[in-house]
């Protein structure tokens, strides 16, 4: 993994952001489901305090979460957020905003059956794709088996009955050129949505087809650190008015820094260390993890095991209803003292 991490590292450089190592974050991500449908989301961000409060959540800044600063391990701090919700489908809405800026993203989802005297809990934890450049579908690109194999590491990759050598290279070229693709698409796009936005655009439809594949190749090219938007822009230049460039983007200011904050979530996400535990009330009877203790349930994902589909944490316990035992114990008391009576009635006439 360490190869293709590097690699990607390149690519990012040349189209999206400049790729100023930082250090990565352990970010815990811990569900504790309640018999009566809520749940309690605790999640735990260690490492600098300084890359912690600068990370795309959306609750970071939210009162309504506790709150506690903690050290960690080596010099580190822990922040650690923690919050009630009556059903998951409430911390679905509130964990997922619909304008809410580029993060990992989790969507709890919970079943309810109920069975008599036992009732079922089916609960996921959603951890919707990771990559947030999606106006090109990866399977242009790329198989289901390719995908699995670009997260591994070299020996569990090397060691996987789907990997062979030389086909695994053609993996890699076709995955860099989906991330080149990918990330100048959605660009191309917000360009085009700001040249219309703007007055005294001076540009045609018929001029900006004709330079997108020349800008594109220029930024392939180029050896300058791109980490922003107004950076990209600057490839622009060369092909089309620099006056008319400065106006597009000064007037599509917030397009253009939406865009900025991905790339800047891209590069802190991908280096991050993800961890996720969901605890069940009950038996445990169904779940897609290696990892178990009791009823806690636990996955270590890296962010390129969800880049290009949603990955599912699945959980499901069975609890015992004792109403539903002391409600039948009482009918069948009531209904066998019934049958006495009249026996006992029919021998005294």
């Amino acid at each position: 993994m360490n190869a293709m991490i590097s690699n990607l590292f390149k690519i990012l450089a040349v189209i999206l952001l400049a790729m100023m190592l930082q250090g990565c974050l352990d970010i815990y991500f811990t569900t504790e489901v309640h018999q009566n449908g809520s749940i309690t989301k605790t999640i735990v961000f260690e490492g600098d305090s300084s890359e912690i409060i600068s990370q795309h959540f959306p609750f970071l800044n939210d009162e309504t979460w506790d709150r506690q600063w903690l050290d960690g391990d080596d010099d580190k701090k822990k922040l650690v957020l923690s919050k009630d919700f009556k059903s998951a489908r409430k911390a679905a809405k509130e964990l997922n905003p619909a304008d809410s800026i580029p993060q990992i993203r989790i969507h709890p989802v919970l079943k309810k059956k109920f069975r008599w005297f036992f009732s079922y809990l089916e609960y996921k934890d959603i951890l919707l794709a990771t990559n947030p450049f999606q106006k090109i579908d990866w399977r242009d690109y790329l198989s289901k088996e390719e995908i699995l194999l670009i997260p591994m590491d070299e020996d569990d990759r090397e060691n996987h009955p789907l990997y062979k050598d030389l086909e695994f290279n053609s993996t890699e070229d076709r995955f860099e050129n989906y991330l080149y693709d990918s990330g100048y698409e959605e660009f191309w796009q917000l360009f085009i949505l700001s040249v219309n936005n703007t007055d005294g655009s001076t540009f045609n439809q018929e001029l900006l087809q004709q330079v997108r594949l020349p800008i594109f190749e220029e930024l392939k090219n180029s050896d300058n650190d791109i980490s922003t938007s107004e950076d990209l822009l600057h490839a622009f230049k060369l092909f089309l008015d620099p006056e008319t460039i400065d106006r597009v983007f000064k007037q599509n200011l917030e397009t253009f820094e939406y865009f900025t904050t991905k790339m800047d979530y891209f590069n802190e996400a991908m280096d991050d260390n993800y961890r996720f535990v969901i605890r069940m009330p009950g038996l445990l009877v169904n779940t897609n993890s290696n990892e178990i203790e009791g009823n806690s349930l636990s996955w270590e994902i890296d962010y390129f095991e969800a880049f290009f589909e949603d990955y599912e944490m699945i959980a499901e316990s069975r609890i015992v209803n004792i109403w539903a035992f002391i409600v039948t114990g009482l009918a069948i008391a009531f209904l066998l003292f019934g049958m006495i009576w009249k026996l006992f009635r029919k021998k005294k006439a």
